[in-house]
């Protein structure tokens, strides 16, 4: 096992029970499937499709927009 492994085992054992088997949950589904693939909820699903309605109807930001925004939340 990794260094890594280990230190994020360690934050793990703190989290809730709930937390823990969520985030057990999480690592097996992700060794179970391909390695590129991440496991999404329903409302990851739902807000992508929102998201892609949005494109689709033009509700887009130009990246400065996006660049103005980070920088008054002091992200960049």
């Amino acid at each position: 096992m990794t260094k890594l492994l280990t230190e994020a085992l360690e934050a793990a054992r703190k989290l809730t029970p709930e937390q823990q088997d969520e985030l057990a949950r999480r690592m097996l589904a992700w060794t179970a499937d391909d390695e590129d693939s991440y496991p999404l909820t329903p409302e990851m699903e739902e807000a992508i499709a929102e998201a892609d309605a949005q494109v689709a109807r033009g509700e887009t930001y130009s990246l400065q927009e996006v660049d103005a925004v980070l920088r008054r939340r002091g992200v960049l």
